[in-house]
């Protein structure tokens, strides 16, 4: 027994809780936190480079996109600790990010230990599911290096360490030993389900080898730019598996209010422009075949920029919208369609959750190209501008325009993606095959006008939406054509402008169907507007001529 009356398991106890208080303390908002996993991640995977592997990094080729898909894993990883913290330990969301947090500057020791303590000379690879099993019960294998293995175990101990500690109050009796036991063993299992997951994707996906013969198309030549974008894209498509798991454990019932929050509508509708502008890129530069058998080897590739081009700009539109509902929490009314006035998001939660996405689809958007990186940087403004005072854009006349634009620089960011390029060579048949260059469509004249068509059709379309919302708009002091003019005549003068919008289409397309389609079609939506004052029918319409003009401009009819 000390001086002051405690017992040496006493002091122990409070040792050990003084500890876990410190590791639990919050001391970055989740968007730094967000960015210093990024940062340490990168540093990771650089010193993997330099110390274990420097021809790598000394070599000239695109080792860019290398860094970006392991920095991805290191991410996902992040995202698998603190969801498998949080739901073993029971201590919630904020005080997991806060410990795996505390604990992640771990994943910066491996590559010093290897290198200057164990003489590795090999860099770190991925396991197939012998090699990995080796490396888990063995400690040996071929790909096992042992810094890489103590901070395994390193990690694994202290998150046990924790949950333990964390549930050892109720250790009283038996059935509530046998339940943290068994929330333990649950715990390790689902810790190594999850690492053989992320480090074994031979196994589950075609970038292995199979006898030595890479699966990877053309691997010699793709290596450095589609198999690793191949992979990033894969990562971050796990990354936001784990996050919704980590949304849906965390806001249970209110989940569905967050997902209305995100626009699913609108979303789907901002993706479809994207993929169109894609389309239509690949197309002019390649041919149909990069589009339409995209799931065929060896196109199937490009899934990696195609995949990493459409999460990038999602993440920049779900910031936009986050954005929105913060701005509008003193107009709006608390309708389920706002996550965060019905109290299913905290206020500092969404906004950080907001930062972390922009953060994300800009990094994304720089590493496909510097012109898409510019491109996004000029949605997020758009975005600011429409949202936030001074400009507040969403307030005045000009908000259609705005949502034109926006449509426009989407269609811009999928027509500007970069591809693999696919060429065809003749022996005892025709075969296509990767080139390992990586290409861009120039701007065409054909694509600025189907973008100026986009632009006019969403500017004309907002100002339909708008009818939708006018009770709302009016009461807010929302300027909009019918809280200006009425009602009745600005529902007039968006009728016109729906069947002069509809005639811009046959700059792209003269055929005799097409001067009678369009019109029609364009009649047809500006009647049914006037008539029933909602922007339902209208869309409805407008939906038939958006499919008619895709496949005439893909020449399919």
């Amino acid at each position: 027994m000390g001086v002051d009356g405690a017992t040496v398991g006493q002091r122990f106890v409070s040792g050990v809780d003084r500890i876990r208080d410190i590791a639990e303390k919050e001391r970055l908002p989740l968007a730094l936190a967000f960015l210093y996993v990024i940062v340490l991640a990168t540093i990771r995977d650089l010193s993997e480079y330099y110390l274990l592997d420097p021809n790598f990094v000394n070599t000239a080729h695109p080792w860019i996109f290398s860094i970006a898909h392991h920095v991805a894993f290191y991410v996902v990883v992040y995202l698998g600790l603190v969801l498998l913290l949080a739901a073993f330990s029971g201590r919630g969301l904020r005080k997991a990010i806060a410990f795996i947090t505390f604990i992640y500057a771990l994943i910066l020791v491996p590559p010093i230990l290897d290198k200057f303590l164990f003489g590795v000379t090999d860099s770190y690879s991925y396991y197939d599911w012998t090699e990995f099993i080796n490396a888990i019960l063995h400690f040996s294998g071929t790909k096992f290096h042992p810094g890489q293995g103590i901070e395994v175990v390193l990690v694994l101990f202290a998150m046990g360490a924790y949950i333990f500690w964390c549930q050892r109050d109720k250790l009283d009796r038996q059935p509530d030993r046998i339940f943290a036991l068994t929330r333990l063993g649950l715990f390790i299992v689902f810790a190594l389900a999850g690492m053989f997951f992320l480090a074994t994707p031979a196994a589950y996906l075609p970038v292995g080898f199979t006898e030595g013969i890479a699966q990877f198309p053309n691997y010699a030549s793709t290596r450095y730019n589609l198999y690793h974008l191949y992979l990033l894209a894969y990562y971050l498509l796990v990354a936001a598996a784990l996050t919704f798991v980590i949304g849906v454990t965390v806001l249970r019932k209110n989940m569905v209010a967050v997902a209305r929050s995100m626009r699913p509508l609108q979303t789907a509708f901002f993706a479809a422009i994207l993929l169109a502008g894609m389309t239509m890129g690949w197309t002019n530069v390649g041919d149909l075949n990069l589009v339409t058998h995209v799931l065929d080897p060896p196109y199937w590739a490009n899934l990696g920029p195609l995949g990493v081009s459409v999460i990038a700009a999602l993440m920049i539109w779900q910031s936009t919208t986050i954005w929105n509902d913060v701005a509008d929490l003193k107009m709006d009314l608390p309708t389920p369609r706002r996550s965060i006035l019905v109290g299913a998001v905290p206020l500092d939660l969404a906004k950080q959750m907001s930062y972390c996405l922009a953060i994300a689809g800009v990094l994304l958007a720089f590493l496909l190209s510097w012109t898409l990186g510019l491109i996004a940087v000029v949605i997020l403004f758009i975005g600011w501008a429409y949202s936030y005072p001074p400009l507040r854009l969403k307030e005045q006349l000009l908000r259609p325009l705005t949502m034109g634009i926006g449509t426009f620089l989407a269609f811009l960011f999928g027509y500007l993606t970069p591809y693999g390029q696919v060429n065809y060579v003749k022996w005892q048949y025709i075969g296509p095959y990767l080139t390992g260059n990586m290409l861009t469509a120039s701007l065409s004249m054909t694509a600025l006008e189907v973008g100026l068509c986009m632009l006019v059709g969403l500017f004309v379309g907002s100002m339909v939406t708008d009818v939708d919302g006018y009770s709302e708009d009016k009461k807010g002091g929302v300027k909009t054509v019918y809280t200006i003019i009425g009602i009745e005549k600005g529902a007039s003068v968006v009728s016109v402008l729906i069947f002069f919008s509809s005639l811009l289409p046959l700059f792209l397309f003269q055929t005799t169907i097409d001067l009678v389609f369009f019109p029609t079609l364009g009649v047809l939506a500006a009647i049914l507007f006037k008539k029933y004052l909602s922007s339902k029918v209208v869309m409805l319409v407008a939906f038939v001529g958006l499919v008619y003009a895709a496949l005439r401009l893909l020449g399919l009819i």
